[in-house]
């Protein structure tokens, strides 16, 4: 299945908490935030799941914005996404703020 990024996502991808040092990939699931036509594309945002993406990340084709992580968002944006990111964001956001170091 392949996701486009996109800053409105179609779907919301979750998966169960992890075990530390678990050497199995999670199984993630990507559930509709809206009813779906048939063969619309299925996006996410991936800023919600990377806080600083490898390079320079990449362009979205919608808006032409660099996309690179929510490291990088404006800090009116992260406040409205950090609801809706996953939940090693949050964290990572919190230790960003507070200047505690990654424990990641």
């Amino acid at each position: 299945v392949f996701l486009q990024h996109s800053f409105r996502p179609s779907v919301r991808i979750t998966h169960p908490p992890l075990a530390p040092r678990d050497p199995d990939p999670p199984v993630l699931t990507a559930t509709a935030i809206e009813a779906l036509p048939a063969g619309a594309p299925l996006t996410f945002d991936y800023t919600l799941h990377e806080y600083v993406m490898h390079g320079d990340g990449f362009v979205c084709e919608e808006t032409g914005r660099q996309v690179r992580g929510f490291g990088f968002l404006e800090r009116a944006e992260q406040e409205a996404a950090l609801p809706r990111a996953m939940r090693h964001i949050r964290s990572q956001h919190s230790q960003f703020l507070f200047g505690q170091e990654s424990r990641c």
